[in-house]
């Protein structure tokens, strides 16, 4: 046991001594923020808010106009950018065929955010708006109260022994261990009946891959024959839980701003797994049912955007963009019995953040590189999507959700839309070298004729970009983002512009203040 304790502080020991803050790192920083608010604000003083959000006074979150001829003017952007280049020599082919998009504000301003978990009001709302009239049991691993006076006790025999008395570290192992414990007591249950849920949260605890109990969350598993809903806030681990076996291999407890919430009918999620098999189409015309649909879905778009706005009155979130999809699998020919004038028919709704009139960008979250870094403290993007067919909601997938606490600088001063794109041509095929774009390929250099990236979509918005060594705060900034797609060609033609990205991925994002690259993968 004294082994196993020594083994996982020193774990521990060299997570911290990893992520520790420098002195000359921390003032470097504080200075390029700085800087970076003195070129927000253009040299002039604004007056920006100090009002917490969701504190007495409320920010307000409505933009101030919805013309947006002033972002127009300040940028000097054109409607639409057509641009094609033969880069590095002619390996990498850079296609721009984008329409530019602004948001319906006549100002991009620049707030301060934090990460936060999902409230227990926005639980019950939500459960009672999904799940409402239906009986739904928890599901979670809750431990009972005598289950958990047993390992306090347990633990409190383990502290009191000779050759853990004298040793702080594990005496501060074991007191946080039964401090864990002991707040999961005050919404244990005496048993473990299963106990209906009404959208109300409880404690449930984290348990890592040895069974160990490693923290606890406040949240709700609920679950009935027929759908499920689940939220889990954050599991309050400063640091991950990672264990690395003999012969190779990780597992682990990750930590980080991990909030999600599930919600999915089992009709639904039988075949959710080739649901978008086919690319998703956007949906130009909201008042009518796609005909791409062959009459298979008689709710129209514009319908499925009121069910899903009504469900986010008061968020903070709203649909940007409804895309239809099916659940017919092209690549499982030999199985699918179908075709696509039978199969079934939906809505994926893209549902972001939006701040002043202006949208926040949503992405997949951070990369995590190594296996073992999987585990590493992270704070993803925020994401929420909602599927919806002609029997109502059937999925919600909310990630990571934020909070406005300050506005910084209500009207960013934005650099000429010019020097943007002089940054993109620059920038773009570095980020998108042939060594690089090969990396995602499963064979060799040596059997590609071309590579290349399409630029679909250009749009200036938010993004978030979190403080150095932080998971927790951070700031929304003016960005340009180049949506599109990178692709190659093979010589024996077999493979031709195949896409490498998915459809829509943001590829480039370039700061709209300072012209800075903003890196996805590292959140800033």
């Amino acid at each position: 046991m004294k082994k196993l304790i020594c083994l996982c502080l020193a774990a521990v020991l060299i997570l911290m001594s990893g992520c520790q803050k420098t002195p000359d790192k921390a003032i470097v920083v504080q200075k390029d923020q700085e800087s970076f608010l003195d070129k927000a604000q253009g040299g002039n003083k604004q007056n920006s808010s100090s009002q917490l959000f969701g504190g007495q006074n409320m920010i307000d979150m409505a933009p101030a106009s919805t013309d947006n001829t002033a972002l127009w003017e300040m940028t000097g952007a054109p409607e639409r950018v057509e641009y094609n280049e033969l880069a590095l020599n002619g390996r990498l082919n850079v296609r721009v065929d984008a329409n530019v998009v602004l948001p319906n504000a006549n100002a991009v301003p620049v707030l301060r955010v934090r990460a936060v978990d999902f409230p227990e009001e926005l639980s019950i709302a939500f459960f009672n708006r999904l799940c409402s009239g239906e009986v739904l049991m928890d599901q979670s691993r809750r431990l009972t109260k005598s289950e958990i006076e047993r390992k306090i006790l347990e633990n409190e025999q383990e502290r009191n022994k000779p050759e853990y008395k004298d040793d702080p570290q594990a005496q501060a192992m074991y007191d946080q261990m039964n401090e864990n414990l002991k707040k999961q007591y005050e919404t244990a249950p005496d048993s473990i009946t299963p106990m209906q849920n009404d959208g109300s949260f409880y404690s449930i605890p984290v348990i890592d891959p040895r069974q160990k109990v490693v923290g606890f969350y406040e949240g709700i598993e609920a679950f009935n024959d027929e759908k499920y809903f689940v939220i889990r806030n954050s599991n309050g681990l400063e640091k991950p839980v990672i264990y690395e076996y003999e012969g190779g291999g990780w597992s682990g407890v990750a930590a980080g701003s991990l909030a999600t919430m599930y919600y999915d009918v089992y009709a639904y999620m039988q075949t959710s797994g080739v649901w978008g098999a086919l690319p998703l189409q956007l949906i130009e015309d909201e008042s009518v049912a796609p005909k791409e649909a062959y009459g298979r879905l008689s709710c129209t778009p514009a319908e499925a955007r009121a069910m899903a706005e009504d469900l986010l009155a008061g968020t903070g979130m709203g649909v940007y963009r409804i895309y239809l999809n099916c659940d017919y699998n092209p690549h499982f020919l030999a199985q699918e019995t179908r075709t696509l004038e039978n199969c079934n028919y939906g809505y994926t709704l893209e549902c972001l953040r939006m701040v002043k009139g202006v949208t926040c960008a949503s992405d997949s979250g951070v990369s995590y590189g190594a296996l073992e870094d999987y585990y590493s403290t992270s704070w993803p993007y925020e994401q929420l999507t909602i599927f919806i067919t002609d029997d109502g909601i059937q999925s919600v997938q909310w990630t990571s959700p934020i909070e406005v606490t300050h506005i910084l600088v209500e009207n960013s001063n934005l650099m000429p839309f010019s020097d943007v794109m002089d940054i993109f041509k620059k920038m773009g095929p570095i980020v998108f070298t042939p060594n690089e774009m090969n990396s995602k390929l499963p064979y060799g250099d040596s059997e590609v004729a071309e590579y290349g990236f399409t630029v679909n979509e250009i749009r200036l918005e938010l993004r978030r970009v979190r403080e150095q060594n932080s998971v927790k705060d951070g700031l929304l900034v003016p960005v340009w983002s180049f949506y599109g797609n990178a692709w190659y060609s093979t010589k024996d033609g077999s493979e031709t512009e195949t896409p490498i990205s998915d459809l829509n991925t943001c590829l480039l994002t370039i700061n709209a203040v300072d012209g800075s690259i903003i890196d996805l993968s590292k959140g800033y």
